[in-house]
Parts: structure tokens; C-alpha cells; sequence
């Protein structure tokens, strides 16, 4: 990480109110196929593409094939800059001939999180939900979600668990294994507030079920940023709003086979969750930062040793050195002896353990 984008991220105020629509308003989107002249549906599947026409069948067909549930339309935006000719991903697209896709080509490459955002803005519906274009639904999960949000309606975004999956471990995985229906669902929706982004990444993006306009007024997701963006928004919806979760594991996250091999992106992500921590601990009560503080510093360190071990979901070693990580979170050292990390480990838990006990009377029965 170089030295300018490390001190924007010292300085980073994450859960401020910005406009990441207006920087690339002037490059346009081409709809190449699809009706948006009828009626809107409840919900809008979004799932930003680039050049991936080797996997976006299995995630277009999780999506079609839902159980249950018919009113949705399937939005993909390809980053794919528009030239007049037919992409491979185009072509794959009209094989379906299916009216619920539409289908749109950017006429210029607008970066990965300028893209979410153009999928934010091109959506029709008052819901929309997120998935990736080498991820899967599970049959009943707009069922699930949808019904759960018409039942509660103090609920504004929702949540979910997710099966992870690597291709290193699985390269052939089955696909109707992975998406049939999940039958256990838990019988309680947990409620979260920032100050869980603490101690660990509660309700993740991918899959969740939330309002659009919501998403909007937030200034979408940062579209300069390297990393977690779809942690630093989660966290910031839950700020400003509050989110909830549901204990059922209705999305499948694919890892790609090379991920756990670039030390490096792991180094800078760690470096994105730590500042995250960081700023979320100043949000607190003034007495708790000291402690808060060195929660998250050994909270990294932690999750750190688990990469280079290649730890699940990795699969295999990373070699993410700690005095450079160290250094990068602003700690001259990181010798401790066994009894402050144990003891601040236990007070992380404590700490957490009462966060979730003062959400918990926010938390909604199924």
C-alpha cells in the first residue's frame, strides 16, 4: 500500500454521507437486452460482470431457477466496455431468452465499485440484492427473504449466512448439492449496530436483501477504494440504520483458486479492516477506546497467523509479514507477551458479549 493511500485511509471518515454516483454520471450504460417498460418488480437481483463468461451461468441459472418466488427481474451490468460488438458474455446472456433479465454494457470500464453503484441506479425495484457473478443462490432464498421483509417491516436490510466454497478444495463442485433448498432456518432475525464491526464482520453484503433508496442516500459504495468496500458500506448502513440478520445459510461464496496466494492483497485487506476497527472504536465511549484499540490490533494479528497458516477458507499458506502490517496499522512493535494477548482477547469477548445483549432487545422472532 503506498504511503498517500495509507494516510487517506488513517483519515477516512467512514460513515460520512458522499455522493459516488456524480464521478462517472457522464459515462453511460447501454441496454443491450431486456423490457424495461413493464411493470417493476418486488425485488431486483443485481449482478455487476466483467468478462466472465466461463462462470456466469451458474450464477444466472441459481437465480432463475428460485422456488416459490417469481417476482424478480435479474439486472446484469457488464464493465465490458461497449465497442458495437457482441461480447462472449452477451452471447451467453441471449441464449437464455429469458424475460427476466436485462442485461446492460457500460461504454466505458468504470471500475468494480462504480459499477455496483451503476447497478444501484439502474434497478427498478424498491429491494434489491447483490450477487457475484461466480456466486449462487440457494432455490428458496428470494422466498425466504422476501417473505421474512414483508413480515417485518421495521426491517430495512436483511442479512444472511453463507456456504463457502474453493475451488482449490472443490474445483468440480455439484451445483444442484450446493443451491437445493435449506430447510433450517433459525427462529430468530439478530439485530446489529455498528459497534458489532468491532469485533468482526456480522451482516455481510452478498445476498442480503435491502432497500434501494436507502443504499442511495448512503452515496452508494466507495468507488476509489481497494478493498472491503462491501464490509466499510454494511457497516455504514448499520450506522446510520441498523440491519438484521437471518441464521440460514441461502448464498454460496465461491473463492478462487489463486486468492489465498497474493500475500500482498491480504497484507492491504487486513490493513482496510483494521482502520475500519479503528474508526468504529472513536465512535465508542471515550474510556473503552484504549482497550478497544488494542482489541482490534490483536484481533488483526490474529486473523493474520490464521492466513499464513492457510487457514479455511484459504487453502493455502499465505506469507503476510507482521512487523510490515505492524507498521502499516502505526504500531512500532507487536511483541506481547502471553498474558496481555489472553487478557485482551477475554475483554474483546466481554466487550462483545454486552454489545450483542443491548442489541438483543431489537431482535425480532420468525
Amino acid at each position: 500500500m503506498n504511503t498517500e493511500k495509507l494516510e487517506w485511509l488513517k483519515k477516512r471518515d467512514c460513515f460520512s454521507i458522499e455522493n459516488n454516483f456524480i464521478k462517472y454520471s457522464a459515462i453511460k450504460s447501454r441496454l443491450i437486452y431486456g423490457d424495461i417498460e413493464k411493470p417493476a418488480p418486488f425485488i431486483t437481483v443485481f449482478m455487476p460482470t466483467y468478462k466472465r463468461p466461463d462462470v456466469i451461468k451458474n450464477a444466472i441459472d441459481s437465480v432463475l431457477e428460485q422456488k416459490y418466488f417469481n417476482d424478480f427481474e435479474l439486472l446484469i451490468v457488464d464493465n465490458e466496455a461497449f465497442d458495437g460488438e457482441t461480447s462472449e458474455t452477451e452471447k451467453v446472456i441471449k441464449e437464455y431468452n429469458s424475460d427476466k433479465i436485462v442485461y446492460y454494457r457500460n461504454e466505458k470500464n468504470i471500475g468494480m465499485y462504480a459499477n455496483w453503484n451503476r447497478c444501484l441506479e439502474l434497478a427498478r425495484s424498491e429491494w434489491v440484492t447483490m450477487i457475484h457473478d461466480d456466486d449462487l443462490f440457494v432455490e428458496n432464498h428470494l422466498f425466504t427473504m422476501t417473505k421474512l421483509i414483508r413480515e417485518h417491516k421495521e426491517i430495512t436490510f436483511l442479512s444472511l449466512k453463507a456456504n463457502e466454497v474453493s475451488l482449490a478444495r472443490s474445483p468440480q463442485y455439484d451445483f444442484k448439492n450446493l443451491t437445493q433448498e435449506v430447510a433450517e432456518i433459525g427462529d430468530t432475525l439478530k439485530f446489529y449496530d455498528f459497534r458489532t464491526y468491532n469485533f468482526r464482520f456480522s451482516a455481510h453484503l452478498l445476498g442480503a436483501v435491502f432497500l434501494r433508496k436507502n443504499a442511495i442516500d448512503l452515496g452508494g459504495f466507495y468507488t476509489e477504494g481497494m478493498f472491503n468496500e462491501d464490509y466499510y458500506f454494511t457497516a455504514k448502513y448499520a450506522y446510520h440504520f441498523g440491519v438484521y440478520e437471518v441464521d440460514a445459510k441461502l448464498y454460496v461464496y465461491i473463492y478462487e483458486m489463486n486468492m489465498s496466494l497474493k500475500s500482498s492483497i491480504w497484507h492491504d485487506e487486513l490493513a482496510y479492516e483494521y482502520y475500519l476497527m479503528r474508526y468504529i472504536s472513536r465512535k465508542r465511549f471515550f474510556l473503552l477506546r484504549p482497550l478497544l484499540y488494542a482489541v482490534v490490533k490483536y484481533r488483526i494479528l490474529y486473523t493474520m497467523k490464521g492466513f499464513n497458516e492457510g487457514k479455511p477458507p484459504l487453502t493455502a499458506k499465505c506469507n503476510i509479514d507482521k512487523k510490515s502490517l505492524l507498521i502499516t496499522c502505526g504500531h512500532k512493535r507487536g511483541n506481547a507477551n502471553f498474558f496481555t494477548i489472553s487478557f485482551t482477547r477475554v475483554m474483546g469477548k466481554i466487550l462483545e458479549t454486552a454489545v450483542r445483549l443491548s442489541n438483543r432487545k431489537h431482535d425480532l422472532k420468525i
